[in-house]
């Protein structure tokens, strides 16, 4: 049984698409959520055409967005910005 899903984000989905398959995986299953950002040293300010989370507070506000969407309802949500900049941002993950 799942029992806790690690999200990672790194970007500004495209309006109308996102994580949404992770979310509903999560709310069957009733697993913990944890929506986590982790800053990366000299990112570039677009990552696949979008806007990259670059900036602390924005990757905060972000998450907390995802943290309360219908499809979590029943989940707990736990949200993490990794604010130190790290080189090798999987590894960290």
């Amino acid at each position: 049984m799942l029992r806790h899903l690690l999200v990672p984000l790194g970007r500004l989905p495209p309006r109308g698409s996102g994580p949404a398959g992770r979310r509903a995986l999560a709310a069957r299953f009733r697993a913990r959520v944890t929506l986590l950002h982790v800053l990366e040293t000299a990112a570039p300010e677009t990552i696949h055409g979008q806007p990259h989370l670059t900036d602390p507070a924005r990757a905060q506000a972000y998450l907390a967005r995802l943290a309360h969407h219908p499809q979590l309802a029943g989940c707990v949500v736990d949200v993490h910005v990794h604010a130190t900049t790290e080189p090798d941002v999987a590894a960290s993950v």
